[in-house]
């Protein structure tokens, strides 16, 4: 299918190739127009577009990229591709797959810590020994119920771990983009609650705190601490002056001995598409808001 989306921009500068939709691309000087780029990726990745409305789609990459004033781009700038349709359900189908696969093994290994171990099946006294060793069966080797219990233990983390990334990385943002007037008007979170009780579990659920601050039009869903890297201390709403909304999220950073990132913050561009602004040297709840109150958050290497 071919397009021609009004006012294209001609670039010096653009992408290396195709890119696949949901990810991201850093520019490398070769290419010279957003059209050029449309063709090469439709035609690698033509499965992904099936059913696409390529002009909707045209729009949402020039708005998740902030395109849309026709600013001139830069080699080693990274843009990101928004989903297809396609593209989303075969991510989320994979994230859940995972999550399925974790939580059987996990159910298999409770089940066979139940049946305990096998009873040793221990030689008849005064049974006699063949030339060839012992005539009795050999016996299965006994199991460590603590070995057993630890192991379970181990897949029961993992497996709530993928169940509280696929939450808060798939089902959060098409949640908050939906619900965001309700978040916005009532402070209403209890569905979210409910949906994180059935996705994770009661801990997880109970501990999703909504922080309001409507005179600062910042509205602040908090979480559980987070444990792993990649996990989420906080989601933020902040709406705009002109109308409309910036969506973010802080979540947890790479950090030893005080040294490294103790956050990464991201804004949500649009559904399934993010853009890192960058390390944080804080993680609490009063940081974060000062820090939107100051305005629209910058990339880190920008300060």
């Amino acid at each position: 299918m071919n397009i021609y989306p009004s006012g294209i921009i001609v670039f010096s500068l653009l992408f290396s190739a195709a890119a696949k939709p949901g990810e991201p691309y850093v520019l490398t000087g070769r290419e010279k127009s957003i059209f050029s780029i449309y063709q090469a990726d439709m035609k690698a990745y033509r499965e992904l577009y099936e059913g696409e409305d390529i002009n909707e789609y045209y729009k949402e990459f020039k708005t998740l990229n902030n395109l849309l004033d026709g600013r001139k781009l830069t080699q080693g700038e990274e843009l990101m591709f928004p989903h297809t349709k396609k593209s989303k359900e075969i991510e989320e189908a994979e994230e859940a797959k995972a999550a399925r696969a974790a939580k059987s093994a996990e159910t298999a290994a409770a089940r066979k810590q139940a049946r305990g171990a096998p009873a040793a099946n221990h030689d008849k006294p005064g049974e006699q020994l063949s030339l060839f060793g012992s005539d009795s069966r050999s016996r299965p080797r006994a199991t460590n119920p603590e070995d057993e219990r630890k192991r379970a233990e181990a897949l029961r983390k993992d497996a709530r771990q993928k169940s509280v990334y696929y939450f808060q990385h798939t089902l959060l943002p098409d949640w908050i983009y939906s619900h965001s007037n309700e978040i916005l008007e009532k402070g209403n979170v209890d569905a979210l609650v409910t949906n994180a009780r059935e996705k994770v579990d009661e801990d997880f659920a109970e501990s999703l705190i909504l922080h309001r601050y409507p005179d600062k039009s910042i509205y602040i869903l908090e979480f559980e601490k987070p444990k792993n890297v990649n996990e989420y201390f906080f989601v933020a709403i902040k709406m705009r002056e002109s109308g409309g909304s910036y969506f973010y999220a802080l979540e947890k950073g790479i950090s030893f001995f005080g040294v490294g990132e103790v956050s990464v913050l991201f804004e949500w561009r649009s559904r399934g598409n993010v853009s890192k602004l960058g390390g944080r040297n804080y993680e609490d709840l009063s940081s974060f808001l000062q820090e939107l109150e100051k305005g629209r958050p910058v990339n880190s290497g920008d300060k």
